[in-house]
This record gives structure tokens, sequence and C-alpha cells, in this order.
């Protein structure tokens, strides 16, 4: 009896230690997990791109967050688009706290979001930053659900792409929710953050690891340089007769510089018909494709727009009419205000003036255009050469008014001039309208064969 009782201690502490090992490493990851995930809530009220001078009616929105920096919470940028109250909540707790945007990139779809309340703050705790992951390596979906309870999914990398200026992972997942914020995680550190999903599809988006460390980087620095903008268009060499027309020997690989935007990536140092054979320090193939050494194979884009910083020069080896040059291309930074047609007006109300009526707006990528000729203004503004107007100025509707009678042909056309003067940006018109031609103020449309006339008399 003695002896089957001693057998059966050793036994049983075997099995405790088997099974209870496992769990607590779970429960810790779960603890874990529960001091670094969020509840993001945001009050938004945006500018109508057609009524400008309003904002319309609030509207309430919930997204997830990781705690990145003491006190700060990565989360996607587009949900806070025109925020006017932002709070978050902890887990296990329907309380929420005062908190506000300190970083937002909605470019790369990622924001910082600072936390207010001290005692909060304490209460937090940063997850470490992953490496990178890539594709089929497996790891686990996590976020604040229904209650503000913890809930754990799982998900594997499929395919890894560059969507300037972000490295992204399409993913396959159990996560059923929308792609708000919600943490990827392996081995217990942040390894991406979700942005979209498809729950019928089971599939998602993930921003990868190197764009939040890029973003991170940034704001650590506090130098906030950013992205460059893109400035380069390429010619794949596929052909033999396009190799010959280019001088590219038959051992050499690349793609061919088919356009090259002033004031961007690699203006001054390239030219149109320069062949990039290097980038980096890796050999481009004559798809515009390098290997990657986490990766694999990548378009070089990632390498042009996706992994440097503003101010940064990036060595390059090139083949100018069949001789080798080593050229370094500059990668400054692009401002939105130097956007042609800006994608987008957060944060800020679109510029516009009223004139007898007639509502003048610069277009953006969210104006709507329709069919209209403006469209085509949307589509070209990548591959039109450089014009004088640095925005495209348009009439977007016509209020009630005596003076637009029979108008309505001009809505959503492009204005040429106010008054004689030549419209590149909208402070032209303002400026064109302190000077009324013999009393009267006279807009000329593109495309349009009669001009909108109004005496100067009414506006005043």
């Amino acid at each position: 009896m003695k002896t089957s009782t001693m057998l059966a201690l050793p036994g049983a502490l075997m099995l405790t230690l088997l099974f209870s090992a496992p769990l607590r490493a779970e429960d810790e990851m779960a603890e874990k997990m529960r001091g670094a995930l969020v509840k993001v809530y945001v009050e938004t009220q945006a500018w109508p791109v057609t009524t400008p001078w309003q904002k319309s009616s609030p509207r309430s929105s919930v997204q997830r967050g990781v705690v990145v920096r003491p006190g700060l919470i990565l989360t996607p940028a587009r949900g806070l688009a025109n925020h006017i109250m932002v709070e978050v909540s902890e887990a296990n707790s329907a309380r929420r706290y005062p908190a506000s945007v300190e970083l937002v990139n909605y470019g790369a779809d990622l924001a910082l979001v600072k936390v207010e309340t001290p005692s909060l703050r304490l209460r937090l705790a940063p997850l470490e930053i992953h490496d990178p992951i890539t594709l089929d390596d497996e790891f686990s979906v996590w976020q604040l659900g229904g209650s503000d309870l913890l809930e754990r999914f799982t998900g594997h990398v499929q395919q890894v792409y560059t969507q300037s200026p972000r490295l992204m992972l399409n993913m396959k997942t159990t996560l059923a929710d929308a792609g708000n914020g919600q943490a990827i995680v392996k081995d217990g550190k942040l390894a991406g953050l979700v942005n979209a999903t498809n729950a019928r599809r089971q599939e998602g988006r993930v921003v990868s690891v190197e764009t939040i460390n890029h973003l991170l980087t940034d704001f650590d620095s506090g130098k906030m340089v950013g992205w460059p903008g893109s400035g380069l268009w390429t010619l794949d060499l596929l052909r033999d007769d396009l190799r010959e027309y280019y001088l590219v020997p038959e051992d050499v690989h690349g793609v061919v510089v088919s356009r090259v935007i002033e004031g961007k990536t690699g203006s001054g140092a390239v030219v149109a018909g320069d062949v990039i054979t290097h980038l980096s320090g890796f050999d481009i193939d004559d798809e515009g494709m390098y290997v990657d050494p986490v990766h694999g194979r990548l378009n070089m884009s990632n390498l042009l727009y996706c992994k440097p910083y503003a101010g940064d020069k990036l060595k390059a080896k090139i083949l100018r009419q069949g001789e080798p040059m080593d050229v370094e291309l500059p990668v400054p930074s692009w401002p939105l205000s130097e956007t042609r047609i800006p994608p987008h007006y957060n944060d800020r109300r679109p510029p516009y003036i009223l004139v007898a009526g007639l509502v003048v707006l610069e277009l953006s990528r969210n104006s709507p255009t329709g069919d209209s000729q403006l469209r085509q203004y949307q589509m070209r503004v990548w591959w039109d050469p450089p014009m004088e107007r640095k925005r495209i100025v348009y009439a977007s509707h016509v209020l009630p008014d005596p003076a637009n009678k029979g108008m309505d042909e001009i809505v959503r056309t492009a204005i040429l001039t106010v008054n004689g003067k030549t419209i590149t940006r909208i402070q032209d018109v303002s400026e064109a309208l302190s000077a009324p031609l013999d009393g009267w103020h006279v807009i000329t449309f593109e495309g349009v064969e009669k001009p909108y006339v109004v005496k100067s008399a009414e506006l005043d």
C-alpha cells in the first residue's frame, strides 16, 4: 500500500507539471494583453464637401488600439478623421477616459492617441515590437470585444505587398469583427495592426511592423519627417526590342525610368530613359522587383517610398544610354500642401467661395465628381505634365439665385479665369473678385462657351 502511494505521488506531480505550465503561460499572456489593449471611442463632425460652410451632424464610432509607448495608443488613423472628442476604455471596464490625438498619418493609416488620465497611464503597459513577420507565419489576433472582454483569434500571413507608403500583409484569420485596430501578436510582441477585414472570406489586411516602426521612429526623434512622395514612373524590360532600344546588355536587368516628377524622389539624379539596375544594395529585375531578405520578392517601391525617410539619399546603379553610372537618389518630403489634387481635407474645412450662389471649391480625391470632366482630372493627375495650376478649382453646384439662372451646365466644371485672371488656386478667385471688369464679374469655364456674368454690386 505504501509502495503504490509512493508511485502515485510522482505521477500526480508529473501531470501537474505537464498541464499547469502552459496554462500559466496562457494566463500570463492574457494578463499582458489586458494591460496593453484598449477601445478608442471617437466623436467626429466633418465639413461636407458640398456644403463646407456648415458641419454635418456628429457621428460616433469605436475602434481598437494597442499601447506602444507609455500612455500612447497605436490605432488606425482613418477613424479619427475630423474628430471632436476621443476617449479610451480598458479591459473589463466600461468607464471611458479622455484622450487626445498626438500624431496622425492618413497615408500610413496609423495614429498615436495620448491617454490623459495619469492613473490609467500607469495601469496600461506597452507591448514590445516584434521582428517583421512574413509569409505563412502564424500569429494571434487580440482585441477587446463585447462588454470590454478580452478576445483572441488566430491568423497567418498569405501575402506581403507594398501600398505606398505602407508595407502591408494580407492575412487569413478567424476574426469575424471589422478590422479597426486589432493587435497582431507573436511571441507576446506586437507584429502588426489590423486595418481591414472581410468576415465572409475570413481575410484581412494588416499594417506591417516595418511601417509601425517607421512611424514610431519618426515620433521618438521629434522630427516627424514622414515618408517621401512617389516620383518615379518605370517601364518593365520584358521585351527584347525594348532592351535593344535602351541599350541594355543581355546579362543586365532592371527597369526603365519613363518619367521623373520634379521635386519628388529621384528628381535631379535620374532622367527619363535611364535604366535602374541596383537600388539600396539590391538587384532590380526586369519587372521592377527585388529579393527582400525577410519577405522575398517585393516591388522596388518598397525601397523607394516605404522604407526611406524623407531627407534620405538612396544609392543606385543605372545605365544611361548604355553607360553604367552610380547615382544617389534624393527622397525629399512631399507635403499635402504641394499635391495638386489632395486626397482629402480631413481635420479642416475645405476652402470654398460663394459667388452669387455659385459654390466654388478645390478638387480633392473625395470630391463628388460623377461622370464629369472632374473625374478625368482625378484620373489624369498622376501622368499629366506639370501645369501652371497648383489646384483644380471648380464650380461644385449652384444654390437658388436669380444670378445663376440657366447655368446648370457649369456644375462640376473647372474654372479657367475670373475677371481675366487665370485661376491656379482658390485664393486667385478671391483676389480676382476684388477687381471687377467695369462693374461686372466674369467667370469662364473649361469646355463651356458662355461665361458666368454677374454685377459686382449684387455681390456687395
